[in-house]
């Protein structure tokens, strides 16, 4: 019989990968919105500026959503958290 309970390992790599998920789906969101605010601004540079600020500001958030999942793992094993060699950007990723 399979057993059907969580491990911590399980439940923080799970919040882990949900907080990923999270993140890039605001950043895409983000990024498609700026993106037609761009497109249907008419020419007026206080709209462009404001849609460029955002596209630049949704590519900084995708960066740091993809350096978080290196990070997570660095961070664990500094923490000396048990089996932080389970938190790898491969397992968050694949949970996600």
């Amino acid at each position: 019989m399979q057993s059907s309970y969580m491990t911590m390992q399980d439940i923080i790599l799970t919040v882990l990968a949900i907080l990923i998920i999270i993140v890039f789906a605001g950043a895409i969101y983000s990024l498609f919105r700026a993106i037609f605010q761009f497109i249907f601004s008419d020419g007026k540079d206080e709209v462009i500026q404001k849609a460029i600020k955002n596209i630049r500001y949704t590519i900084m958030g995708i960066i740091v959503t993809i350096v978080l999942l290196f990070v997570f793992p660095i961070l664990f094993k500094q923490m000396k958290v048990n089996g932080y060699q389970y938190y790898t950007a491969q397992n968050i990723f694949s949970r996600a």
